[in-house]
């Protein structure tokens, strides 16, 4: 498994004056999507909860997407940051060979579990709305470029088309979590994450997903 300081999630850093108006704009933005949803929360009520004109979005970040975007960036950018650092650091030390399966895994997973992004990023994915569907692409596309390349080197019995299906079963598996963590509900009630440790939680996925991951192939899925 990969060493401690690889695995453990750090809080994003964001270096920025709270007194700047698109500061103020952003944290009130991120307050209410978290609290009300994306959609839910209209560009009044942020200006309103930031203090400002109601004209200040449209002045500062142009349209509501373009807010929606400036949020999940300030979030998510950092966390994808810390995943291509973890990532890069895995592939330097196997010197060419495959990095092993439950490192890439959970460098993929321990960056987003437990930080103050993790919240915001399973609402981004909750939500129903174009503007989800277009920044999810933007803010993921590099990640998930190289961390395919990465699990085809580690999984070459497995067909593109089988290993794309299972990153993405993988992806939907963390964000059910993560939504549990949110109070996200799910049919009846939210998912209850069990009462362990962080530590715990994320090495109890790391094994599920990368047993799954690495399952055989149905034979006309392998790779000939």
């Amino acid at each position: 498994m990969m060493d401690a300081h690889l695995s453990t999630p750090t809080q994003p850093i964001l270096n920025a004056d709270p007194k700047d108006p698109k500061h103020r704009i952003l944290d009130a933005a991120e307050r209410l999507f978290t609290e009300r949803g994306i959609g839910a929360t209209s560009l009044r009520a942020i200006t309103g909860a930031a203090g400002m004109n109601p004209a200040a979005i449209h002045y500062h970040y142009g349209s509501k997407d373009a807010l929606v975007l400036a949020v999940a960036r300030r979030r998510i950018d950092p966390v994808n940051r810390h995943r291509l650092q973890t990532l890069e650091k895995l592939e330097a030390e196997a010197r060419g060979a495959a990095v092993e399966l439950e490192d890439l895994v959970e460098a993929f997973l321990a960056p987003q579990l437990f930080t103050v992004s993790a919240r915001f990023g399973a609402i981004v994915h909750h939500e129903s709305l174009e503007i989800v569907g277009q920044i999810v692409p933007e803010l993921f596309g590099e990640v998930h470029d190289r961390f395919m390349a990465a699990l085809t080197l580690a999984l070459p019995e497995l067909s593109p088309p089988v290993l794309e299906t299972r990153f993405r079963f993988a992806v939907g598996v963390m964000l059910h979590v993560l939504r549990g963590f949110a109070g996200i509900p799910m049919g009846e009630a939210a998912f209850q994450p069990p009462s362990s440790s962080d530590e715990a939680m994320l090495q109890q996925m790391v094994t599920f997903l990368a047993a799954g991951l690495r399952a055989p192939a149905a034979p006309e899925e392998t790779r000939r």
